[in-house]
């Protein structure tokens, strides 16, 4: 395809009636507005007329494509673009539209915005999926799309070998036993695919794959799958909630909590890899991996911890090796100089041995919050300085973004999955901004006794909420579980409105000439690009093709997340739990 330079012209605001100029009728029938909508959409998409699909869509409208006709994941914004993408694509991939809705939902989601969501049937010459338009009113009385997602499912002529294609061999179980242990050793072949890490991303992609009928390898660091979360601070629970975390083909089991404890979710982890027959190779590293031009394969050598090595030959390398890279260590002057501790937060576990010391923690992001209350809730001297504000939202809230799909009686997960990744990244940028001028206006008395004690705060990027902040910085959100409190009640100190100077033999000096004493000062200061770990196993020279991971480019789609990262049969997915479940299903898929 071409390249598309953004249209400038068009409004950067959502579709409020007031926008729209349009007065809803009383007798407002959804089913039958969407019914109407998708058989002329189905229609103009049958005769091949662009003119009659670019009808059927707004002017300022978007068309995301996850996969169905681009063979990658891109989003076109305005009748120009769109326009483009349909001359280039439309024909070729033969798509074609069942004429029948699937299912349909009125909602008011936010102040003035009323639009119809709707879901259809869609083919192309490579498979089949399922579609999801957004559908609003316009002066005339007709609905026209807002959102169009085009999310392929399934590939033509692939067996599936979960649910109805699931082994139906009679054997004896010690054949089926040695059968696994042939599949896991890989003695004589290679993996089609080789995944650098066996977290939830790693496990996702394994299990999708699997079901393809894809043979992959994970190759993990430690010693037992979960151990990334089993070594992480005692406290650690996830901020996000149970209905949103599961993986693909199993969902968690209702016993478990809203919020997930770190040390459970990692033997969830090792039991999913054991149910799923996932194959993987524990305490090994990839060392060196190189493509071939010319065959287009990567030979990749895996490094075992008894220290034999074993060379492997695959098609696709992909990495999902977490959400950051390496430890970011801040170079502060005089570190020599203080007499205590100082660790980065990845080091840490847990407060029960520094009972009556005196705690710095250095930033303002999730892991510094976390971390204090654990020293809070323990009676000790903790402050925590905040380099710069930070974006705070409170669970609460993001629990009341996420209701209408996610929650205990909510939709169906794969409808709720369909429902989230149809919205462009730049739509959840405007729906973030209301919903994040929302929460702070409920909240404007709380927030104004936190800045008068010193915590500074944000409303992120552009004033976007969390959201846009993950998908164009990888994180620097705090989800507020409680530390907040702590610091109205004085259990947590907080410095801010300076930098450091320097360390001191006692602690800190900063630039306004203060100075706070420390027996310990902790650095939850992040974590530095990903590309550095993956530029030690690949080369210097072929990592400089490397693509941004994190970040979007000009057409609003994440860098390198569950796409080739600049290289081709090489692939990157990170990202939260939910984010790892829907966009592992469209590298399996190009895979």
């Amino acid at each position: 395809m071409g390249s598309i330079t953004p249209d400038t012209t068009l409004r950067d605001t959502l579709p409020t009636l007031e926008h729209l100029n349009v007065t809803l009728p009383d007798d407002l029938d959804a089913q039958e507005i969407a019914q109407a909508w998708v058989t002329r959409f189905s229609d103009a998409v049958k005769t091949k007329d662009v003119t009659a699909i670019l009808k059927e869509v707004h002017p300022e409208g978007w068309w995301r494509d996850l996969v169905a006709l681009t063979w990658d994941t891109r989003t076109f914004q305005g009748a120009d673009r769109m326009r483009q993408f349909l001359n280039d694509r439309l024909t070729e991939t033969k798509f074609s539209v069942g004429a029948t809705i699937l299912s349909v939902l009125l909602a008011k989601p936010y102040p003035g915005v009323v639009w119809i969501v709707a879901q259809f049937s869609f083919e192309t010459v490579t498979g089949t999926g399922l579609g999801t338009t957004f559908l609003i009113p316009t002066h005339s009385g007709e609905w026209v799309s807002y959102i169009i997602c085009t999310d392929l499912d399934s590939l033509k002529g692939a067996r599936l070998h979960f649910g109805a294609g699931r082994d139906a061999t009679m054997g004896r179980a010690h054949a089926w036993l040695d059968d696994r242990a042939r599949e896991q050793a890989f003695e004589d072949h290679n993996p089609e695919v080789l995944i650098v890490g066996g977290g939830q991303a790693g496990l996702d992609i394994a299990a999708r794959l699997k079901d393809l009928g894809v043979s992959a390898l994970i190759v993990e660091k430690n010693a037992r799958v979960g151990d990334q979360w089993r070594k992480r601070y005692d406290s650690l629970r996830l901020h996000d909630f149970v209905w949103l975390d599961s993986q693909p083909y199993l969902k968690f089991p209702d016993s478990f909590p809203i919020h997930i404890p770190a040390k459970k979710l990692a033997d969830w982890y090792e039991s999913y890899a054991t149910v799923m027959d996932l194959n993987v190779w524990t305490s090994s590293t990839v060392s060196h991996a190189k493509r071939d031009d010319g065959s287009g394969k990567w030979t990749v050598t895996v490094s075992k911890q008894d220290g034999s090595q074993r060379v492997l030959v695959v098609d696709h390398l992909v990495f999902a090796t977490g959400w950051v890279g390496e430890p970011n260590i801040p170079v502060i002057s005089g570190r020599d100089e203080f007499r205590g501790e100082v660790m980065h937060s990845e080091k840490y576990s847990n407060a029960r041995s520094y009972v009556g010391k005196k705690i710095i923690i250095v930033g303002g992001c999730t892991s510094a919050h976390d971390i204090a209350v654990d020293f809070a809730d323990l009676g000790i001297d903790v402050t925590m300085f905040q380099r710069s504000s930070t974006l705070m939202e409170k669970i609460t809230d993001l629990q009341k973004s996420l209701a209408p799909l996610y929650r205990e009686d909510g939709p169906p997960l794969e409808l709720a999955d369909k429902i989230n990744s149809a919205m462009p990244f730049m739509v959840q940028r405007l729906t973030g901004g209301v919903e994040m001028n929302k929460f702070w206006e409920e909240d404007a008395e709380r927030r104004e006794k936190l800045h008068k004690v010193g915590y500074r705060m944000n409303k992120g990027v552009d004033g976007t909420g969390a959201m846009w902040q993950i998908v164009s910085r990888g994180g620097g959100q705090y989800l507020d579980q409680g530390a907040c409190d702590l610091i109205l009640e004085g259990k947590i100190k907080v410095k801010s409105d300076t930098q450091i100077e320097r360390f001191t033999s006692t602690g800190l000096r900063f630039l306004d000439g203060t100075e706070l004493t420390a027996d310990v000062i902790i650095l939850a200061t992040g974590y530095g690009d990903l590309r550095v770990p993956i530029k030690k196993i690949i080369g210097e020279e072929s990592g400089k093709k490397l693509t941004k991971i994190w970040g979007v480019n000009e057409e609003g789609e994440l860098n390198s997340i569950a796409k080739e990262a600049g290289i081709p049969g090489l692939w990157y997915l990170s990202g939260s739990l939910s984010f790892a479940r829907i966009y592992s299903k469209h590298i399996a898929l190009r895979t």
